[in-house]
């Protein structure tokens, strides 16, 4: 089990342009913000997917954008 701090330097790993996937969605980070023990990331579409820090594990991100994605 990882430590509140261990997952909240996960988090700050993050970078905008980095590519997440959650919840069946592929989508380019514009933003990340932590705030009240909940993690907020905004996406290229506008779209602001809040979670808490505990759900974060739940999402995979990959520093390379793929030359093409469906």
């Amino acid at each position: 089990m990882r430590t509140l701090m261990e997952r909240i330097k996960d988090i700050q790993l993050v970078q905008e342009g980095d590519m997440m996937h959650y919840s069946d969605n592929l989508s380019v980070v514009s933003s990340v913000d932590i705030e009240n023990n909940k993690v907020y990331i905004k996406v290229d579409n506008g779209d602001i997917v809040g979670m808490k820090i505990e759900d974060f594990s739940r999402c995979t991100f990959f520093r390379n954008r793929p030359q093409r994605y469906y």
